[in-house]
């Protein structure tokens, strides 16, 4: 199976794997130093696994508080599992510390075998939380396995914690009495630890794919947990396993560092993370916000300037139709190139209007329409708006093609058109069509000199010019088609000194 590797590790990963190499290095060192195996004071080792235990509470509490919350929002059995962990956690942390031997002064259950028998009942429950959480993952807890977990984790497991508590005698026997392990002992950890190898290896794939840090914590919790499983049967080889041995605070403090991390990362994912969020979507919200700002300047300005251009000419061929007609000469050529300058207002006046709807309107009105009624209702609008002196319009749509757009994509085509009239070179402009799999291309051709560099970057990746080269029909083309979920392109087919500019649009199948 081929896993891609993260891109990125963001910061609370690195501090998790920092500080896991930190714990699991010195763990380490103990163990090949021999210090593990040195005698420390009852006090000293009642003090340490007191300090360990109220970690474990702390730890316990958080991944119970924030289990339950995720519970509540999705109900997962990752969470219903975590739930019961904490709740199983935290007794049977508090049964271990008032049976262990250094705590004999004030404790009446202090039994070596109890303390034992209670330590294998927190390796149960750091399998259910392993097995659990990485094998079902994000699996929706059905009301069946919502009752075999509250069975297992609120009835069953606190009832045995509690049977080996008050038990006179001792319900399970880890080692002879000259501390060796016993065979059944040694089936549990072999149990055990090929549970756990599953767990991390599920783990690690879950990771890379999803990229969760609580996931990461938990990976490095099952290598913490199998270290702490593997080294009973190492302090049992060389010594006779006292309680009294610095093994014993590296054993509780190697099961409370995969704790901590766990709680850890849950504690960064409900507060470091959402600010982080926060951040994140005020900067976007900023850009899109500068960005509507630019877009508005420049369409205000390039309205501005084509609508001053307009009312300009205008009033010049008032003026030379009034001076025409105070000296009685003919004004034809005034009046034709009047009425061109109406063509463009009334044009103008369509682009704004359709612009304004997409503008006002939220959701894309998408829906199936015929290509080839929308390449008629286009040409007939150009016969109407443009002069059919500057440009001539071939058609070469042979079949009939149902694509996903609206009753502009016709006012997008016709921008086309008069991009091209405004050249005055494209004398002759060939709109044709065509089909590939589950997309329809409307392909505007028009033979002439290149685009510029703006209007090929604007229609690539939307980018507004700082200057007002760019007109009017190409700005409501593009905004129309990403409107209706299409895209424009731009191609340049030097061979026969055409540009083309391509509409992909969905095909109905």
């Amino acid at each position: 199976m081929k896993i891609a590797i993260p891109k990125q590790v963001n910061r609370i990963e690195i501090l998790i794997v920092a500080l896991s190499l930190v714990v699991g290095i010195y763990c380490l060192l103990a163990i090949l130093s021999g210090q593990f195996l040195v005698l420390l004071a009852p006090q000293i080792i009642s003090l340490s696994i007191t300090l360990l235990v109220a970690v474990n509470l702390a730890a316990a509490t958080m991944i119970f508080t924030h289990s339950l919350i995720h519970y509540s929002q999705v109900k997962s059995l990752r969470s219903l599992t975590l739930i019961l962990m904490a709740f199983d956690l935290a007794i049977t942390c508090i049964m271990f510390l008032i049976t262990h031997p250094s705590n004999d002064l004030w404790s009446l259950f202090v039994d070596r075998n109890r303390n034992r028998s209670i330590a294998i009942l927190w390796g149960f429950i750091l399998v259910a939380g392993s097995i659990g959480p990485s094998f079902f993952g994000d699996t929706e807890a059905t009301p069946r396995t919502q009752i075999a977990s509250i069975i297992w984790g609120i009835i069953l497991l606190p009832s045995l914690a509690f049977w080996f508590l008050l038990s006179p005698e001792p319900v399970i026997i880890s080692t002879y009495a000259a501390g060796v392990l016993t065979p059944a002992f040694w089936i549990v950890i072999a149990a055990f630890g090929a549970i756990m190898i599953a767990s991390f290896l599920r783990y690690i794939q879950e990771w890379l794919k999803n990229r969760n840090q609580v996931i990461l914590a938990s990976t490095c919790a099952t290598v913490f947990w199998q270290f702490a499983l593997w080294l009973v049967p190492i302090i049992s080889i060389f010594e006779s396993n006292s309680p009294f041995q610095y093994a014993e605070i590296i054993w509780v403090s190697s099961l409370t560092t995969g704790f901590v991390l766990i709680a850890f990362a849950m504690l960064s994912a409900a507060i470091i993370e959402p600010r982080k969020q926060l951040e994140d979507m005020v900067v976007k919200q900023t850009k899109e916000i500068m960005n509507s700002k630019n877009e508005s300047e420049f369409y205000l300005n390039m309205w501005t300037h084509k609508m001053g251009n307009l009312l300009q000419g205008l009033v010049i061929y008032l003026d030379l139709l009034s001076i025409a007609e105070e000296r009685g000469n003919e004004s034809q050529d005034n009046r034709r190139a009047a009425k061109e300058i109406a063509r463009e207002a009334t044009l103008l006046n369509t682009q704004v209007t359709k612009l304004s709807e997409v503008k006002d309107t939220l959701g894309s009105d998408s829906h199936p329409i015929s290509l080839a009624d929308a390449i008629s209702r286009a040409m007939d609008l150009s016969s109407e708006l443009l002069n059919p002196d500057a440009v001539r319009i071939n058609s070469k749509v042979s079949s009939d093609t149902r694509v996903i757009a609206g009753e502009m994509l016709d006012v997008a085509i016709l921008c086309l058109l008069s991009f091209f009239a405004r050249l005055r070179e494209s004398l002759h402009i060939t709109i044709s069509s065509d089909c590939k799999d589950s997309i329809a291309f409307v392909y505007v051709d028009g033979i002439g000199n290149e685009v510029p560099v703006e209007i090929r970057k604007f229609l690539e990746d939307f980018v507004i010019p700082d200057t007002p080269s760019l007109e009017l029909d190409l700005y409501v083309a593009r905004t129309i088609m990403e409107h209706l979920g299409g895209t424009i392109n731009y191609q340049r087919l030097h061979e026969s000194s055409t540009n083309r500019f391509t509409l992909e649009l969905e095909k109905v199948t």
